[in-house]
């Protein structure tokens, strides 16, 4: 399939995430770059619904639409961006080399709202200590998850971004089991719960539902100040998104307890293109 290779590249450890509001402006050059992959660094780019309407009107994703804030037991607020580029580098000066020429082709009407800096942390752990992603589909159903299989946005995929700012040390004050009952895994091994030991407002548990398979690429980002997780994720249909997010926030009568140790402060969808409608800019 002809997607972005950035998608499953997991060849680099450190990462930049970019997120501009833009109104319009010639993307061609910028997208070039994109697609121009070297050995030190990689990077992809998608696009919020009301800028992906103007680029791409005959290729978009069934019923694409900008994130809509959700509302229950718990929240997650909209902050709905433009263009989302998420670079990953062998080392932190690859990062902010290829950040640098990427931002210089930025249209002039852009203006940059979310900057942070991702890393793989120890054997790819979450902050928290617990290994993040355990779950992600591997080989072909991870293509399954990820990719739109046939229409007009075939080889696209639609991506959700959220910061999430953890609260660690309150996270860190509960034993190791307590610990364990919020994630819904075991912390050294990352062996899940099953059965009556599973509890029910588990992380793992609110996000265990038939259909919603996608395809997370999440990193740990931030310094001693503001640090939490960088969720970024891909999937083949939008409304698996919503179904987990609903689950999360309580829409059956309990919410994701690990909301109660991190909060979300951003929420975007992307599209991102395949690599040869992102050609046709």
């Amino acid at each position: 399939m002809n997607y972005q290779d950035a998608i499953f590249n997991t060849d680099f450890q450190h990462f930049k995430y970019l997120e501009y509001s833009m109104r319009e402006g010639d993307l061609s050059s910028l997208s070039e770059n994109v697609l121009s992959s070297n050995d030190n660094s990689h990077a992809l780019i998608a696009f919020g619904p009301a800028l992906s309407q103007k680029l791409f009107p005959e290729n978009l994703p069934e019923e694409f639409h900008e994130f809509e804030p959700i509302n229950k037991l718990k929240s997650f607020p909209s902050t709905q961006r433009d263009v989302f580029i998420w670079i990953h580098g062998k080392t932190i000066a690859d990062v902010f080399d290829r950040a640098r020429e990427l931002d210089k082709l930025m249209p002039s009407s852009s203006s940059l709202k979310l900057e942070k800096d991702g890393y793989v942390y120890h054997d790819s752990r979450d902050l928290t200590g617990f290994v993040d992603g355990s779950a992600n589909p591997q080989g072909e159903k991870a293509l399954a998850a990820a990719i739109i299989p046939e229409g007009p946005a075939a080889g696209g995929s639609i991506v959700l971004t959220q910061q999430w700012n953890h609260k660690l040390d309150l996270f860190s004050i509960m034993p190791e089991v307590e610990q364990e009952k919020v994630i819904g895994r075991t912390k050294p091994d990352s062996i899940e719960f099953e059965g009556d030991d599973m509890p029910e407002n588990s992380h793992v548990a609110k996000n265990d539902i038939p259909g919603t398979k996608i395809f997370r690429r999440s990193a740990p980002f931030g310094n001693l100040q503001e640090h939490g997780l960088f969720f970024l994720s891909f999937s083949c249909e939008q409304k698996r998104y919503e179904i987990l997010l609903e689950s999360m926030a309580g829409s059956n009568g309990s919410y994701d307890r690990i909301m109660d140790f991190s909060t979300a402060v951003t929420s975007s969808y992307f599209y991102c293109p395949s690599k040869e409608l992102l050609k046709s800019l």
